[in-house]
């Protein structure tokens, strides 16, 4: 269950639904051509943040290569 989910009970709208047809109301075209834009930065944002999270958490990794009947310590 996501924080949205749980906050308010249901599944959080879509901010975009891919290629959307023009319409004929211009106020309509500008929100959805905000709404795109928003999705495509948060889309953005949130790959930023897993890069940055992968950078740090790799720091602290080693390469290991273990073969069966090697023994492991937990650590």
């Amino acid at each position: 269950m996501t924080p949205f989910e749980a906050l308010y009970g249901y599944s959080p709208p879509q901010l975009a639904l891919g290629s959307i047809p023009r319409s004929s109301v211009e106020a309509v075209n500008t929100i959805m051509k905000d709404r795109q834009e928003a999705l495509r930065q948060l889309k953005m944002n949130l790959v930023k943040a897993q890069d940055y999270t992968k950078h740090y958490a790799d720091k602290n990794r080693s390469e290991r290569k273990l073969e069966v009947g090697d023994w492991v310590e937990p650590t």
